[in-house]
């Protein structure tokens, strides 16, 4: 993936006791989708994520290509 707009392909945001993960392109949200679990919980293009997964997460995002912000 090369994401040429300059704008991150997800947007991570700090709300204390969760993050949010937030697709900001379509094929993110559908990344998102395809590889978070089933049980997650999501707020309109975000993925509610416990703050002990996100370091993770992010990781495993950029490792595949993905731009995080």
């Amino acid at each position: 993936m090369t994401n040429v707009t300059g704008v991150p392909d997800f947007e991570v945001e700090n709300h204390g006791s969760l993050y949010l993960v937030r697709a900001t392109t379509e094929e993110a949200l559908s990344h998102l989708q395809g590889n978070v679990s089933g049980e997650a919980q999501w707020i309109g293009w975000a993925v509610a994520v416990e703050p002990r997964y996100i370091e993770d997460m992010v990781l495993a995002l950029e490792e595949n290509g993905w731009t995080v912000g």
